[in-house]
């Protein structure tokens, strides 16, 4: 959860004067204040983080309102992009095209590399059962594995984070 303490790792988004709390709304100048936000370290491996929905209604409309062809897919990348950066999605994100997300992360912008660090919790398990499919002269096989992230630097009142989300205004 972001914090006071993390007012840097937030970009509040304002509509050329109305608010911007849904995701059609989301203009390239929201895009653009992203970009600037980050700490200039964090760009090279940066990315852009949002819901299938949000790449849809805010990147590939830009996209189309900017012309419609871009170098990626005139050269026919598997990888959606825009201004340069690969577009990364998660059904765990922001997804509903006419919710009011006042005052909640909409997209995310930057290297997660920098801000976050995946570690394992518990070794792979693996448990084999010979009784279970006794009948079907078959054995089951269990694999288990546990993992955490560590979010360890949102940056701070004064200083920029290698990662920052677009809120609701």
């Amino acid at each position: 959860a972001l914090l006071a303490a993390h007012t840097l790792a937030k970009v509040t988004a304002s509509g050329a004067g109305n608010s911007c709390d849904v995701l059609t709304e989301i203009t390239a100048d929201h895009c653009l204040e992203l970009l600037a936000a980050i700490h200039p370290a964090a760009k090279p491996g940066a990315a852009w983080f949002c819901s299938p929905e949000a790449e849809e209604v805010v990147f590939n409309a830009l996209k189309i309102a900017g012309g419609g062809n871009t170098r990626d897919i005139l050269a026919g990348a598997d990888q959606p992009r825009f201004l340069g950066y690969p577009i990364y999605t998660s059904s765990k994100l922001p997804s509903g095209i006419a919710t009011d997300y006042s005052a909640a992360a909409m997209i995310g912008f930057g290297n997660l590399r920098m801000a976050a660090t995946l570690g394992s919790r518990r070794g792979i398990r693996v448990a084999l059962s010979s009784e279970r499919y006794w009948s079907e002269d078959q054995i089951g096989v269990k694999g288990t594995e546990r993992f955490d992230i560590n979010v360890h630097d949102m940056g701070s009142t004064t200083v920029k984070s290698p990662f920052v989300v677009l809120v609701g205004n």
